[in-house]
């Protein structure tokens, strides 16, 4: 406490606005440029011209561009694997959304649980006497059940998507099911991390692209200025009843930015982070769609 005290008091600095004419993002200084928030909380976003899915932690949002309509689905686990966007809700059902009419289709699930704890059974009680609880074996045994039972190449690993905790979408004959409870035996068999060998891709072209992490930034946004407003001392977290919280060294500011969207120019200012914009689709000359730091906006010009 007395280091945080003394730092605060010695290094906590304050800044000024560079450009306080200037409004804040979504306003902006062009009277014809209006800028609507669609969607927020975003923490995956894909996008093509025909539509956006986006997932904010609990919700998939599917939003039709051609149609301007916005359908939710209530969503604790999401993917999209081989052409489906995977949902798991609050009832723990799997569904499937295929990428391009985004209709909803249950899907199978196959809990493999109950075969792994069967043979760690039959295996514990064999060894039962011997201090050894088979663990070796009953891995061993399980692995060799699962890539017999689904007709998996031993020395190949399997195309693979994690959807929830131990739960995975492994490519099978079986066709588009999701496997339930996963032992750590096989999750570490079919993980390129673990085993080296070949992996199984997947041979489905997917519709929609996924928005990459921190760009490349949109040609119609570019920031011209920044202004520190605030330095300052924070608790870092990760403290514990032993050891207290590091301090953090905290900036926060104004970045500045001009655009030109057709021929219409102008400037804004956003707190915060530099996150760069993202352009995500043209609905018509005068409007698209636009994302930043979890955000999607629709961009018009007014006529």
């Amino acid at each position: 406490m007395v280091l945080m005290a003394t730092l605060t008091a010695c290094i906590n600095q304050t800044g000024k606005d560079a450009h306080p004419e200037l409004p804040e993002f979504p306003q902006t200084t062009a009277s014809r440029l209006v800028v609507q928030k669609l969607f927020d909380h975003c923490q995956e976003i894909y996008y093509n011209d025909v539509a956006i899915v986006a997932y904010t932690g609990d919700t998939m949002i599917i939003y039709d561009l051609k149609n301007d309509r916005t359908k939710r689905i209530p969503a604790e686990s999401f993917a999209y694997i081989e052409g489906y966007f995977v949902t798991k809700d609050t009832g723990n059902i799997y569904q499937g959304w295929d990428q391009v009419r985004f209709e909803g289709h249950p899907l199978r699930v196959i809990d493999e649980g109950p075969r792994f704890r069967s043979i760690a059974d039959s295996i514990s009680a064999v060894y039962a006497k011997s201090g050894d609880d088979g663990g070796a074996i009953t891995d061993s045994l399980f692995n060799h059940y699962f890539y017999t039972r689904y007709r998996l190449h031993k020395d190949s690993i399997p195309f693979t998507v994690q959807v929830d905790a131990d739960d995975f979408y492994i490519k099978t004959p079986e066709g588009l099911c999701i496997f339930l409870n996963i032992p750590y035996c096989l999750e570490a068999a079919i993980s390129p991390a673990v085993i080296r060998k070949p992996r199984v891709q997947s041979a489905v072209k997917p519709q929609l692209q996924k928005v990459p992490a921190g760009g490349p930034s949109s040609s119609r946004f570019k920031k011209f200025d920044y202004a520190m407003m605030r330095k300052h001392w924070t608790s870092g977290g990760g403290s514990n009843h032993y050891v207290g919280a590091l301090p953090v060294f905290a900036e926060y500011g104004y970045y500045y930015y001009e655009f030109l969207v057709g021929n219409i120019s102008g400037k804004f200012k956003i707190p915060g982070n530099s996150d760069p914009f993202f352009d995500l689709a043209t609905i018509s000359p005068g409007q698209f769609l636009t994302t930043r730091g979890g955000s999607i906006y629709r961009v018009s010009v007014k006529p």
